[in-house]
């Protein structure tokens, strides 16, 4: 019966494995149930609890799957996971906001610890890489492809809870729009520029990935999506987003280059007029006249400032792990998030947390670092853009 499971689980489907599959489809689902309305509404109604549901049936089905080695760096660093997510469900004992601790924590870290279960359980992690990076390239271009044609052919609306360009009045085909001077920054299906941002810092590098492991035909695909995202990921003017992302598209193009998948010349080359367009962009928008183009911290500095006095007075503790908002800044008035993962962390979970999360997060990339070295040629790649999306 076991080796029947086995069997089972391992099996091809359309050529990746069951548990490849159910990867690709997590994924898929948290990023559809991500998106927003112009009025910061879910765009699928309930999707925190559709997330919920659905992360909970597919524990149930996928629990046969998963097959863990002792002792492993894979399984050190579930350990590590794990004891984050249960000083975050802790935290709900003692936090304000119990029970929005408690359904943050399990919709956050229920995901992450099913994925981490299932990667280090696949068979063939290569094809579930690339399939995975075959849809999450299609779901960013579509996003940015439609927040794109909204931009240029909308028209906007103001609603009571700011402006919306949209086609046809479909809540669909509709987007929120931030102004900043005279320029305005898009936001596609996530309400938000700077969530727009941080989806195309996943599926940009994702897109380069194909386009440097494919055929020739194909390459020419993932070259107009990767415009296609890039156009975008400038339009939201995310100053931190646009950052990350040039951050993590340097080092996989560099990581490519010393591996030899791609030339370090053209890599200088292809920097450099991206640098150039970039700049010829700002001139001619006038974006560089724009208070995004400056280092003026928008307010931020008081929301830093108020977070850090709430890590003063609460430095082991926190106030809840997902709640600095509605525990720290809306009660003091600033109707604005942390803008700071490190300070939030500090801020709900105290130092222990946030030298676990620091920890979570720097194992994989530092033992990803080592298996590059003497990685082969087929695992060298999805290795460097995971690696490249991680630091970013």
């Amino acid at each position: 019966m076991r080796r029947f499971l086995e069997l089972r689980c391992n099996s091809n489907l359309f050529g990746s494995t069951t548990v490849g599959w159910v990867i690709v489809v997590i994924f898929l689902s948290l990023a559809l149930l991500s998106t927003e309305t112009p009025a910061r509404d879910y765009l699928f109604p309930y999707a925190p609890y559709l997330q919920i549901g659905f992360l909970v049936s597919v524990s149930a089905t996928a629990i046969s799957c998963i097959r863990l080695k002792m002792y492993s760096a894979s399984f050190l660093f579930l350990v590590l996971l794990y004891v984050l997510c249960i000083l975050a469900f802790a935290s709900s004992l003692w936090s304000t906001c119990g029970y929005l601790v408690i359904k943050r924590t399990f919709m956050i870290f229920g995901s992450s610890i099913i994925i981490a279960l299932l990667a280090v359980s696949d068979t063939k992690p290569i094809e579930t890489f690339t399939k995975l990076a075959q849809v999450m390239a299609i779901f960013g271009g579509a996003v940015s492809l439609l927040g794109l044609i909204i931009y240029f052919f909308g028209n906007i609306e103001a609603k009571d809870f700011g402006l919306v360009q949209s086609l046809a009045h479909s809540p669909i085909l509709s987007q929120r729009i931030y102004t900043s001077s005279s320029f305005l920054r898009i936001s596609s299906l996530f309400g938000n520029p700077n969530n727009f941002a941080s989806c195309l810092m996943l599926t940009l590098p994702m897109s380069i990935y194909l386009f440097l492991s494919r055929s020739y035909k194909i390459k020419v695909g993932c070259i107009f999506v990767i415009l296609i995202q890039i156009c975008a990921l400038l339009l939201t003017l995310s100053r931190a987003g646009i950052l990350s992302t040039v951050l993590g598209m340097f080092l996989l193009l560099w990581i490519s280059a010393r591996k030899r998948f791609i030339q370090r010349k053209h890599v200088l080359i292809l920097l450099f007029f991206s640098m150039l367009i970039g700049i010829i962009s700002l001139y001619f928008s006038g974006m560089y006249q724009t208070e995004r183009a400056s280092i003026d911290l928008n307010s931020r500095d008081m929301i830093w400032y108020t977070l850090w006095q709430s890590i003063l007075n609460k430095p082991f503790l926190g106030v809840g792990f997902g709640v600095s908002y509605e525990a720290i800044l809306e009660p003091k008035g600033l109707l604005f998030a942390a803008h700071n993962t490190y300070l939030a962390i500090l801020s709900e979970l105290g130092i222990p947390g946030f030298i676990l999360f620091v920890l979570v997060w720097i194992f994989p990339i530092l033992n990803g670092r080592n298996k590059l070295k003497n990685a082969s040629t087929s695992t060298s790649l999805p290795l460097a853009t995971s690696l490249a999306i991680s630091v970013a």
